[in-house]
């Protein structure tokens, strides 16, 4: 929780750019999709949501459950369904503690760089144990939480009558590193072919929802509504 109010700190300083007014219509949009996807899954709704004025495509929640989206992911998403994939994908994240399991790796490479400074003690090889406790151990772990997310998101926004097929055209838009080895996500075309595994489970939650399919009109409102952000 420390970690939460500090991160929560930074969004209230502007380090993220400056947060735009609870009474704005992204903002009111956000808190419309986290309802939602909330409600229908029964999470316990004690999120707080903050749209900030930063042209990056990103988004994050925080321990505590601050949800904070970049506004330069409206640049790229088209629906609601869209919204709510990221939306749910970072609720997957939430419920699946994955914070709590990085501050615990933290620890476990901390105590492993030490054991390699000590038969490795002169400066040259700072870096290169470093960065071989990153290779070997953090970026892998980072991988395996975003795929889990992913897969907690879909069940998640399929749960809440959002539709999940919109996920590969997503992922592909917001064009994650093809070289999969050094990112902390999955590539891309990973990223798509394991969605792509998870929607017929997906689908038969959306279905088993008695989800009907809404037209929004999303795009042009979005794009009408970035004036009055």
């Amino acid at each position: 929780m420390i970690l939460g109010e500090y991160m929560k700190h930074d969004v209230h300083a502007g380090r993220y750019g400056a947060v735009l007014p609870n009474n704005s219509s992204l903002t009111k949009l956000v808190h419309k999709v986290v309802d939602r996807v909330a409600e229908a899954n029964g999470i316990s709704n004690h999120f707080e949501v903050y749209v900030v004025a930063n042209s990056q495509a990103n988004a994050f929640v925080a321990p505590g459950g601050t949800i904070v989206v970049f506004q330069g992911l409206f640049e790229i998403l088209q629906s609601q369904d869209e919204l709510a994939l990221i939306i749910a994908h970072e609720l997957g994240h939430f419920m699946a503690r994955h914070t709590a399991e990085s501050l615990t790796l933290s620890g476990v490479l901390l105590g492993f760089q030490q054991f390699l400074g000590a038969l490795l003690p002169f400066p040259f090889f700072d870096t290169i144990e470093q960065s071989f406790a990153k290779l070997a151990f953090k970026l892998p772990h980072s991988r395996h939480m975003e795929s889990e997310a992913d897969f907690i998101g879909l069940k998640l926004m399929a749960k809440a009558c959002f539709d999940p097929r919109c996920a590969p055209t997503v992922l592909a838009r917001l064009g994650q590193s093809s070289t999969e080895w050094l990112s902390t996500h999955p590539s891309s075309e990973l990223r798509i072919s394991q969605v792509n595994e998870s929607m017929p489970a997906a689908l038969d939650v959306y279905k088993k929802s008695r989800c009907l399919t809404q037209k929004t009109g999303f795009l042009a409102w979005v794009r009408g509504l970035r004036r009055d952000s």
